[in-house]
């Protein structure tokens, strides 16, 4: 797999952490603050973690 590949499947897992935080925002079911939070620059970190890799991947 090239780095493209895997920047993709990357992010993916970003976007995954924020689908799954408005789900159970749309559910109703309310989330830690701090655990929203900490999901929140996870995704964050991960798009910059794919980025880094695009470039020096």
């Amino acid at each position: 797999m090239n780095k493209y590949t895997y920047a993709i499947l990357i992010s993916l897992a970003s976007l995954v952490i924020n689908i799954w935080i408005l789900k159970q925002q749309r559910a109703g079911i309310t989330i830690e603050p701090n655990k929203k939070r900490n999901l929140e620059r996870t995704s964050y970190g991960l798009i910059i973690i794919a980025a880094l890799f695009l470039t020096f991947g």
